[in-house]
């Protein structure tokens, strides 16, 4: 979405549940400027890579040389990016940026989540955009066989309520809400690669002590987790110590073509963001974007700052 200053008279955040509106359409948390810290680069990439080692590493590929690449492990931090012509940047997901990288087919694709954690400011800011972006990875990404997508806390499968006002107007809840999970991704998957496909998404959930397995999610993971908690009057729901992790693993169908061809969905209101980003990396390589200071960095200091 694109980052303008936010009016705060108008928009406030419900106290108990601090959530947000759609990421997609709304204005920025914060106003920034255009203040790039100092590049730091590293011999040897971390495993996972963060975003920006994420397109250093595939920016650097042939074609030939990205197919041949079968395991990545990404940190999916966001990425803003100031068009040449802009005031403002607009903040995109690690998912828009697949297409850049046709031929693209990985047998397995780990993604972290990076809106939540401890030493994340989390908010209901993230809670949608992790929602949002798994979603999309589900629906329409292309480039890898198998997804694994980990998030160290379940608040983002809540339902999120945003408060607006505007002068003389009472404040109203808008309120963004959550399906059945697994259930939901599992039939989106379907839906594209065929029922009979072998396409599938299963999800796991770990407490947060250290022992713990992950235990398989069968149902509506809410409905589970209250049935699992119904009576104990000490539960604390909104102690970040007890959250439990999630993780997601989606199958592509047996014989789809799940190789990143390029092509990109500029479709509806946030399209129009889409085709600014496709263009910038059509007049430029990624190598020049960093160069002209068009890519916002710190994104891995405060993810939900550029939400």
């Amino acid at each position: 979405m694109t980052r303008s200053l936010r009016s705060w008279s108008h928009i406030t955040r419900a106290a108990s549940s601090q959530l947000l509106p759609d990421r997609l359409t709304s204005p920025s948390k914060y106003l920034h400027t255009r203040m790039v810290p100092p590049n730091t680069p590293s011999a040897v990439p971390p495993n996972p890579l963060t975003t920006e080692q994420f397109m250093d590493l595939l920016s650097s590929k042939s074609p030939s040389e990205l197919s041949a690449l079968r395991h990545l492990s990404v940190k999916a931090y966001p990425f803003p990016l100031w068009p040449s012509d802009s005031s403002s940047y607009t903040t995109y997901g690690f998912q828009d940026l697949l297409p850049l990288f046709p031929e693209l087919a990985l047998e397995e694709f780990e993604v972290q989540d990076s809106y939540h954690g401890p030493d994340v400011m989390e908010d209901g800011w993230g809670h949608n955009a992790t929602y949002q972006d798994l979603g999309a990875l589900i629906k329409k990404s292309k480039g890898w066989k198998e997804l694994v997508y980990q998030v160290q806390s379940d608040r983002w499968l809540e339902e999120v309520v945003f408060k607006t006002s505007g002068p003389g107007q009472e404040s109203k809840d808008v309120v963004h809400g959550r399906d059945r999970q697994p259930e939901t991704w599992d039939r989106m998957i379907k839906e594209r690669d065929g029922e009979e496909s072998g396409a599938v998404v299963e999800m796991s959930c770990k407490k947060a002590d250290n022992g713990s397995d992950w235990k398989k999610i069968v149902s509506d993971y809410r409905l589970e987790k209250v049935e699992e908690h119904e009576g104990e009057a000490d539960y604390d729901e909104d102690n970040m110590g007890t959250r439990p992790a999630i993780k997601i693993r989606v199958r592509r169908g047996d014989r789809v073509d799940y190789k990143q061809d390029g092509e990109n969905h500029v479709n509806g209101s946030y399209g129009k963001h889409l085709q600014v980003l496709y263009k910038t990396f059509e007049e430029r390589p990624w190598v020049e974007i960093k160069e002209e200071e068009l890519f916002v960095k710190g994104a891995e200091a405060d993810p939900t700052a550029h939400l």
